[in-house]
């Protein structure tokens, strides 16, 4: 026998090709009783459709999947794909972002059990910070810390777009605590670089030469995409200061992405006219970078 989800899954699919009218009331039905995955699907229709007034149903759904969200939500999937779909509309008010923000929800796994909702946590941040909720810089402080990785993303995300006057001193704490993995260092520096201020600037220079190999890496190519000209200087100097090849790798990276003619242009034109052996480095240093242009470059 179909389970509930199934059954609502096969309407759904059964009403795609049926009259506008009488899917438009199924898909409303769904969002009010239907578990997560099926209001996923509901709510990508309505969508579609343009359906006036719809946003302010997915808001009811949202809240309706979080009563006992484990087992009419499992993994999030309805409030997430929901989530989604208001970010799109830039929804202004703060529900469901704060509701989602304090969501918790542990399910069991083989071995244990996982918080399924941490992207959703981090998903609702950045629609939190856009709705100007006064409670925005102390809810995201606190998603900075929180032990899941997809939260403090979504945190820093968020802080991307948030007031500089409590963005960029939350954003400089947690690059400055480097913990994190690669990624997420990069999303902070990005973060921190797109403020164009000079203490912040200083900051990814200084973890350019003092953090981890991992820190230095997301630290040059930062400078490289968003550091402009003296980001590049900065990528120079690393690339003829440093001793060992492995010390030179972030800058030969940084360089290779940099979006102005001190980077890019200059390390093109360097290599052209490059001994072997410095090429041959260069081309170890950006292997899967997948640039043709560089590609061809080297193997001349």
């Amino acid at each position: 026998m179909a389970s509930r989800l199934e059954q609502w899954l096969a309407r759904l699919d059964a009403a795609r090709d049926g009259e506008a009218s009488q899917r438009l009331t199924l898909c409303q039905e769904a969002l009010a009783k239907a578990p997560g995955a099926a209001v996923a699907r509901a709510a990508g229709f309505l969508r579609q459709q343009e359906y006036p007034g719809w946003e302010h149903l997915a808001v009811d759904a949202f809240e309706r999947l979080g009563v006992d969200g484990a087992k009419v939500d499992p993994g999030c999937l309805g409030r997430l794909a929901l989530a989604d779909a208001l970010l799109e509309v830039e929804w202004p008010q703060s529900e469901p972002w704060w509701s989602g923000l304090q969501t918790v929800q542990w399910e069991a796994v083989w071995g244990g059990r996982v918080d399924a909702a941490a992207a959703l946590r981090g998903r609702c941040a950045l629609g939190f910070v856009r709705c100007g909720d006064p409670r925005g810089a102390v809810a995201l402080a606190a998603l900075l810390a929180d032990a899941e990785p997809e939260c403090r993303q979504g945190a820093v995300r968020a802080l991307r777009e948030a007031p500089e006057l409590w963005a960029l001193p939350l954003l400089a704490h947690r690059a400055v605590a480097d913990v994190e993995s690669m990624d997420l260092q990069l999303d902070l520096f990005q973060g921190l670089l797109e403020r164009d201020n000079d203490s912040a600037f200083q900051l990814v220079a200084t973890a350019l030469r003092l953090g981890r190999p991992e820190t230095r890496e997301a630290a040059a190519i930062a400078l490289g995409e968003q550091g402009g000209a003296p980001g590049a200087l900065l990528l120079w100097a690393l690339l003829d200061e440093a001793v060992l090849p492995h010390a030179r790798r972030a800058a030969w990276l940084g360089l290779a992405l940099s979006r102005c003619a001190e980077g890019r242009q200059a390390l093109l034109a360097q290599l052209k006219d490059a001994p072997r052996a410095l090429r041959r480095e260069a081309a170890e240093a950006l292997e899967g970078l997948r640039d043709k242009e560089l590609e061809a470059l080297l193997e001349r």
